[in-house]
């Protein structure tokens, strides 16, 4: 299970005509998201930072290049990584995402990660989706696989996606996730994300780990000016018998 990078969110909202935004958006443009995330762990262990910076340009709907980078702090432990990816439309329905990233220190996160995803807006408000993501650990690797529908109707988006996580040597784990969003206008939201199931977590000192997993992520986005926009997230999720954590996000988006 995983949650959408920045640039997925964005990508999504702007597929379906049937949100309002899309016949406001002007194009080209570029983006600049930032964020900021604290989590608080229970049974002892420490607390987990992170800090992302992300610069997209889209050519058109649709179509654009980004880049990020991200530093964290999980168990105690410092890693940095770096992000490039890009959405190609393959027709006027189909879209194409692919992305790569790689962290030098990868202590905790990935060495490696390479994710393709395709979605198929299916019309009547309908938007198919599915991906893949391979990502290579120091010891071992693992494969996440999703497949997800969306509807759209008015200002409302409800969603639905199945994950299937393996490591090596080990049997495919599923985990669901639903998610319900409001868009008060363009750039003004506020969604609710339930998940359950099973999930590969890379534990300090253990590796890669199998556990039940349940999360609930409350997300609002409020703009500010024109141009300008924040976001808040709001988690609480438990990683089985290991931990729960409970964090806030804050972000920012700057559309110049």
């Amino acid at each position: 299970m995983t949650k959408l990078s920045p640039a997925a969110c964005l990508f999504v909202v702007t597929l379906s005509s049937g949100v309002p935004a899309a016949a406001q958006e002007i194009f080209p443009r570029n983006e600049l998201l930032l964020s900021t995330a604290h989590e608080s762990l229970d049974h002892g262990l420490r607390d987990w930072t992170e800090s992302t910076l992300q610069l997209g340009h889209q050519f058109a709907r649709n179509q654009s290049v980004y880049g990020g980078a991200r530093q964290t702090s999980r168990f105690g432990l410092q890693d940095r990584e770096a992000s490039l990816g890009g959405y190609l439309p393959l027709s006027d329905a189909l879209t194409a995402n692919l992305e790569i990233a790689g962290s030098a220190t990868h202590r905790v996160l990935p060495e490696n990660i390479l994710s393709a995803q395709l979605a198929c807006a299916l019309g009547g408000g309908y938007v198919l989706g599915t991906g893949l993501r391979r990502s290579e650990y120091s010891s071992t690797s693992s494969t996440l696989a999703q497949t997800g529908l969306e509807r759209y109707l008015g200002n409302w988006r409800l969603g639905y996606t199945l994950y299937l996580a393996k490591a090596d040597q080990t049997a495919w784990s599923p985990s669901h996730r639903l998610v319900g969003a409001y868009y008060f206008d363009d750039s003004a939201s506020l969604s609710l994300s339930i998940a359950k199931g099973r999930e590969l977590e890379n534990v300090n000192g253990t590796g890669l780990r199998i556990t039940d997993v349940r999360d609930v992520t409350l997300s609002a986005a409020l703009p500010i000016i024109r141009g300008f926009s924040l976001t808040l997230d709001a988690s609480h999720h438990k990683q089985g018998d290991l931990y729960t954590r409970r964090g806030i996000r804050i972000g920012s988006k700057i559309v110049f």
